[in-house]
Protein backbone atom coordinates (compact mmCIF):
# COMPACT_ATOMS: atom_id res chain seq x y z
CA UNK A 1 0.00 0.00 0.00
CA UNK A 2 2.81 2.55 0.77
CA UNK A 3 4.50 1.84 -2.29
CA UNK A 4 1.49 2.39 -4.77
CA UNK A 5 1.00 5.75 -2.77
CA UNK A 6 4.51 7.09 -2.89
CA UNK A 7 3.97 6.62 -6.75
CA UNK A 8 1.37 9.04 -6.66
CA UNK A 9 3.71 11.68 -4.67
CA UNK A 10 6.15 11.71 -7.76
CA UNK A 11 3.21 11.96 -10.02
CA UNK A 12 4.55 9.19 -12.59
CA UNK A 13 1.05 7.42 -12.70
CA UNK A 14 0.56 8.11 -16.25
CA UNK A 15 2.05 5.85 -17.67
CA UNK A 16 1.65 3.02 -14.98
CA UNK A 17 -0.64 -0.23 -16.01
CA UNK A 18 -3.85 -0.22 -15.21
CA UNK A 19 -3.40 -2.91 -12.30
CA UNK A 20 -0.78 -0.32 -10.69
CA UNK A 21 -3.39 2.77 -10.61
CA UNK A 22 -6.43 0.20 -9.58
CA UNK A 23 -4.32 -0.68 -6.77
CA UNK A 24 -3.16 2.91 -5.83
CA UNK A 25 -6.61 3.82 -6.02
CA UNK A 26 -8.07 1.55 -3.53
CA UNK A 27 -5.19 1.95 -0.95
CA UNK A 28 -6.14 5.99 -1.25
CA UNK A 29 -9.90 5.35 -0.68
CA UNK A 30 -9.03 2.65 2.26
CA UNK A 31 -6.41 5.29 3.78
CA UNK A 32 -8.74 8.45 3.81
CA UNK A 33 -11.80 5.81 5.25
CA UNK A 34 -9.63 4.35 7.66
CA UNK A 35 -7.27 6.91 8.82
CA UNK A 36 -9.65 10.35 8.79
CA UNK A 37 -12.59 10.62 10.63
CA UNK A 38 -14.99 12.72 8.69
CA UNK A 39 -16.86 10.78 5.96
CA UNK A 40 -16.20 10.03 2.52
CA UNK A 41 -18.88 11.32 0.04
CA UNK A 42 -18.83 10.55 -3.52
CA UNK A 43 -20.28 12.57 -6.42
CA UNK A 44 -22.22 10.15 -8.82
CA UNK A 45 -23.24 11.71 -11.85
CA UNK A 46 -23.85 8.65 -13.82
CA UNK A 47 -20.92 8.91 -16.47
CA UNK A 48 -18.04 6.51 -17.15
CA UNK A 49 -15.55 8.20 -14.02
CA UNK A 50 -18.00 8.54 -11.32
CA UNK A 51 -19.30 5.00 -12.40
CA UNK A 52 -15.98 3.02 -11.94
CA UNK A 53 -15.48 5.56 -8.35
CA UNK A 54 -18.45 3.91 -7.16
CA UNK A 55 -17.72 0.47 -8.43
CA UNK A 56 -14.26 0.80 -6.58
CA UNK A 57 -15.61 2.57 -3.70
CA UNK A 58 -18.04 -0.71 -2.94
CA UNK A 59 -15.51 -3.17 -3.57
CA UNK A 60 -13.08 -1.37 -0.83
CA UNK A 61 -16.09 -0.86 1.58
CA UNK A 62 -16.35 -4.70 1.21
CA UNK A 63 -13.17 -5.37 2.04
CA UNK A 64 -12.85 -3.20 5.52
CA UNK A 65 -15.77 -4.96 6.10
CA UNK A 66 -14.23 -8.65 6.03
CA UNK A 67 -11.75 -6.80 8.18
CA UNK A 68 -14.66 -5.84 10.71
CA UNK A 69 -13.19 -2.36 10.29
CA UNK A 70 -16.34 -0.53 8.59
CA UNK A 71 -16.99 2.49 11.11
CA UNK A 72 -18.72 5.34 9.51
CA UNK A 73 -21.57 5.83 6.82
CA UNK A 74 -20.30 6.74 3.50
CA UNK A 75 -22.55 8.95 0.82
CA UNK A 76 -23.45 8.78 -2.58
CA UNK A 77 -24.80 12.18 -3.79
CA UNK A 78 -26.51 12.55 -7.63
CA UNK A 79 -27.81 15.60 -8.48
CA UNK A 80 -30.28 15.19 -10.97
CA UNK A 81 -31.15 18.41 -13.31
CA UNK A 82 -34.24 17.48 -14.00
CA UNK A 83 -32.71 18.36 -17.85
CA UNK A 84 -31.65 15.16 -18.91
CA UNK A 85 -33.25 12.84 -21.58
CA UNK A 86 -35.33 10.57 -20.51
CA UNK A 87 -33.21 7.36 -21.38
CA UNK A 88 -30.34 8.81 -19.20
CA UNK A 89 -32.66 9.82 -16.58
CA UNK A 90 -34.10 6.51 -16.29
CA UNK A 91 -30.51 4.71 -16.17
CA UNK A 92 -29.62 6.94 -13.07
CA UNK A 93 -32.96 6.34 -11.02
CA UNK A 94 -31.87 2.39 -12.19
CA UNK A 95 -28.53 2.90 -10.95
CA UNK A 96 -29.22 4.64 -7.85
CA UNK A 97 -31.48 2.23 -6.94
CA UNK A 98 -29.48 -0.91 -7.12
CA UNK A 99 -26.93 0.67 -5.72
CA UNK A 100 -28.01 1.09 -2.86
CA UNK A 101 -29.78 -2.16 -2.74
CA UNK A 102 -26.62 -3.69 -3.33
CA UNK A 103 -25.02 -1.78 -0.71
CA UNK A 104 -27.89 -2.44 2.11
CA UNK A 105 -27.83 -6.75 1.09
CA UNK A 106 -23.98 -6.25 2.21
CA UNK A 107 -24.47 -4.09 5.02
CA UNK A 108 -21.39 -1.43 3.63
CA UNK A 109 -23.43 1.49 5.59
CA UNK A 110 -23.68 3.46 2.52
CA UNK A 111 -26.65 6.15 1.68
CA UNK A 112 -27.72 6.97 -1.31
CA UNK A 113 -28.96 10.55 -1.85
CA UNK A 114 -30.53 12.55 -5.45
CA UNK A 115 -31.06 16.08 -5.23
CA UNK A 116 -33.05 18.24 -7.58
CA UNK A 117 -32.58 21.59 -7.73
CA UNK A 118 -35.15 24.17 -6.61
CA UNK A 119 -38.72 25.25 -8.91
CA UNK A 120 -37.79 28.66 -9.19
CA UNK A 121 -34.37 27.20 -10.49
CA UNK A 122 -35.27 24.61 -12.91
CA UNK A 123 -35.02 25.09 -16.30
CA UNK A 124 -37.95 25.57 -17.77
CA UNK A 125 -38.87 27.94 -15.06
CA UNK A 126 -35.43 29.87 -15.96
CA UNK A 127 -35.62 29.69 -20.01
CA UNK A 128 -39.18 30.34 -19.86
CA UNK A 129 -40.73 32.48 -16.71
CA UNK A 130 -37.48 34.29 -16.00
CA UNK A 131 -36.26 34.46 -19.61
CA UNK A 132 -32.51 33.76 -19.15
CA UNK A 133 -30.34 32.77 -22.21
CA UNK A 134 -29.63 29.36 -23.03
CA UNK A 135 -26.48 28.16 -21.45
CA UNK A 136 -22.96 28.51 -23.57
CA UNK A 137 -19.46 27.57 -22.85
CA UNK A 138 -19.51 31.61 -22.26
CA UNK A 139 -22.61 31.80 -19.86
CA UNK A 140 -22.93 28.08 -18.40
CA UNK A 141 -25.49 29.87 -15.29
CA UNK A 142 -27.27 26.22 -15.53
CA UNK A 143 -23.88 24.45 -13.59
CA UNK A 144 -24.73 26.58 -10.77
CA UNK A 145 -28.39 26.42 -9.72
CA UNK A 146 -29.09 23.22 -11.81
CA UNK A 147 -26.02 20.79 -9.74
CA UNK A 148 -24.29 23.05 -7.42
CA UNK A 149 -26.53 24.61 -5.07
CA UNK A 150 -28.64 21.46 -4.96
CA UNK A 151 -25.59 19.30 -3.45
CA UNK A 152 -24.48 22.08 -1.28
CA UNK A 153 -27.71 22.26 0.54
CA UNK A 154 -27.50 18.41 1.00
CA UNK A 155 -24.03 18.97 2.37
CA UNK A 156 -25.07 21.02 4.32
CA UNK A 157 -28.03 19.00 6.11
CA UNK A 158 -25.75 16.03 5.96
CA UNK A 159 -22.23 17.50 7.58
CA UNK A 160 -23.48 20.63 9.40
CA UNK A 161 -19.70 21.16 11.16
CA UNK A 162 -18.69 21.01 7.40
CA UNK A 163 -16.43 18.29 7.72
CA UNK A 164 -16.54 15.74 4.82
CA UNK A 165 -13.75 14.62 1.80
CA UNK A 166 -15.66 14.71 -1.50
CA UNK A 167 -14.70 12.23 -3.43
CA UNK A 168 -14.49 13.21 -6.85
CA UNK A 169 -13.92 11.25 -10.33
CA UNK A 170 -12.06 13.97 -11.90
CA UNK A 171 -9.05 13.19 -14.15
CA UNK A 172 -6.21 15.30 -15.31
CA UNK A 173 -6.77 13.92 -18.71
CA UNK A 174 -10.11 15.02 -19.19
CA UNK A 175 -8.51 18.64 -20.39
CA UNK A 176 -5.82 21.78 -20.11
CA UNK A 177 -8.02 22.85 -17.73
CA UNK A 178 -9.02 20.10 -15.64
CA UNK A 179 -5.52 19.61 -14.76
CA UNK A 180 -4.26 22.87 -14.48
CA UNK A 181 -7.18 23.22 -11.23
CA UNK A 182 -6.20 19.78 -9.73
CA UNK A 183 -2.86 21.07 -9.31
CA UNK A 184 -3.87 24.55 -8.49
CA UNK A 185 -5.74 22.52 -5.33
CA UNK A 186 -3.42 19.91 -4.60
CA UNK A 187 -1.74 20.08 -1.01
CA UNK A 188 1.76 19.61 -0.54
CA UNK A 189 2.22 15.71 -0.04
CA UNK A 190 -1.02 15.11 0.59
CA UNK A 191 -3.69 12.99 -2.03
CA UNK A 192 -6.35 15.62 -0.59
CA UNK A 193 -7.10 18.47 -2.55
CA UNK A 194 -8.55 22.40 -1.45
CA UNK A 195 -12.15 22.33 -1.08
CA UNK A 196 -12.84 26.29 -1.47
CA UNK A 197 -16.33 25.87 -0.56
CA UNK A 198 -16.42 24.19 2.68
CA UNK A 199 -13.17 25.05 4.79
CA UNK A 200 -13.48 21.51 7.17
CA UNK A 201 -13.47 19.47 3.94
CA UNK A 202 -11.44 18.44 1.32
CA UNK A 203 -11.46 17.09 -2.02
CA UNK A 204 -10.27 13.82 -3.17
CA UNK A 205 -9.48 12.67 -6.87
CA UNK A 206 -8.77 9.07 -6.69
CA UNK A 207 -9.14 8.30 -10.48
CA UNK A 208 -6.94 11.39 -11.68
CA UNK A 209 -3.89 9.91 -13.00
CA UNK A 210 -6.19 7.49 -14.94
CA UNK A 211 -6.50 7.98 -18.51
CA UNK A 212 -10.36 7.19 -20.58
CA UNK A 213 -8.93 4.08 -22.07
CA UNK A 214 -8.34 2.87 -17.76
CA UNK A 215 -12.04 3.51 -17.21
CA UNK A 216 -13.67 2.19 -19.81
CA UNK A 217 -11.04 -1.07 -19.09
CA UNK A 218 -12.24 -1.42 -15.58
CA UNK A 219 -15.73 -0.74 -16.50
CA UNK A 220 -16.24 -3.74 -19.30
CA UNK A 221 -14.79 -6.11 -16.29
CA UNK A 222 -17.78 -4.81 -13.47
CA UNK A 223 -21.58 -6.40 -12.82
CA UNK A 224 -23.45 -4.47 -15.01
CA UNK A 225 -26.51 -5.46 -12.99
CA UNK A 226 -25.37 -2.97 -10.47
CA UNK A 227 -24.74 -0.26 -12.80
CA UNK A 228 -25.44 -0.69 -16.65
CA UNK A 229 -22.34 -0.71 -18.43
CA UNK A 230 -23.72 -1.31 -21.92
CA UNK A 231 -26.04 1.61 -21.23
CA UNK A 232 -23.33 3.78 -20.75
CA UNK A 233 -20.84 2.56 -23.69
CA UNK A 234 -24.17 3.15 -26.02
CA UNK A 235 -24.44 6.42 -24.88
CA UNK A 236 -21.25 7.48 -25.19
CA UNK A 237 -20.88 5.23 -28.85
CA UNK A 238 -23.84 7.72 -30.10
CA UNK A 239 -23.09 11.10 -29.02
CA UNK A 240 -19.26 10.18 -30.80
CA UNK A 241 -20.79 9.08 -33.87
CA UNK A 242 -23.27 12.32 -33.96
CA UNK A 243 -20.38 15.01 -33.83
CA UNK A 244 -16.57 13.77 -34.25
CA UNK A 245 -15.73 16.52 -31.43
CA UNK A 246 -18.23 14.75 -28.71
CA UNK A 247 -16.38 11.91 -26.43
CA UNK A 248 -13.68 10.08 -29.16
CA UNK A 249 -13.21 7.07 -27.39
CA UNK A 250 -15.56 5.46 -29.86
CA UNK A 251 -12.42 5.42 -32.01
CA UNK A 252 -10.99 2.30 -30.31
CA UNK A 253 -12.78 0.42 -32.66
CA UNK A 254 -15.93 -0.89 -30.30
CA UNK A 255 -15.72 -2.50 -26.83
CA UNK A 256 -11.63 -4.08 -27.96
CA UNK A 257 -10.22 -1.21 -26.51
CA UNK A 258 -7.34 -2.07 -27.12
CA UNK A 259 -7.50 -1.72 -31.21
CA UNK A 260 -7.09 1.67 -30.98
CA UNK A 261 -6.26 5.49 -28.69
CA UNK A 262 -9.33 6.21 -27.04
CA UNK A 263 -9.07 9.85 -26.47
CA UNK A 264 -11.28 12.51 -23.96
CA UNK A 265 -13.62 14.70 -26.62
CA UNK A 266 -16.52 16.93 -25.27
CA UNK A 267 -19.35 14.87 -24.24
CA UNK A 268 -21.53 15.80 -21.91
CA UNK A 269 -19.23 13.96 -18.75
CA UNK A 270 -16.25 15.91 -19.87
CA UNK A 271 -15.24 18.97 -19.91
CA UNK A 272 -14.81 20.65 -23.33
CA UNK A 273 -10.99 21.03 -24.21
CA UNK A 274 -10.52 25.31 -24.57
CA UNK A 275 -9.52 26.01 -28.12
CA UNK A 276 -6.30 27.63 -28.45
CA UNK A 277 -7.70 30.55 -31.25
Amino acid sequence: MTKAIDILYIGNLENESLHVKLENTKAILKKYYLGDERPLCVAFSGGKDSTALVFILLDILEEIKQKNQLFKKTYILNSNTQAELPPLLEHLNRSLKTIQQYADVRKLLVEVFEVVPLEKHTLNVQLLGVGMPPPSRQFRWCTSKLKVQPIERKLKELFPDGKFISVVGSRRDESIDRKNRIEKQSKVNSHLKINDRFPNADNLYPLEYWNTKNIWEYLFDQDSGVIDINFLWNLYSDASQKDANECSFAGAGGKHIDEGNIGCGQSRYNEPQKSNQ
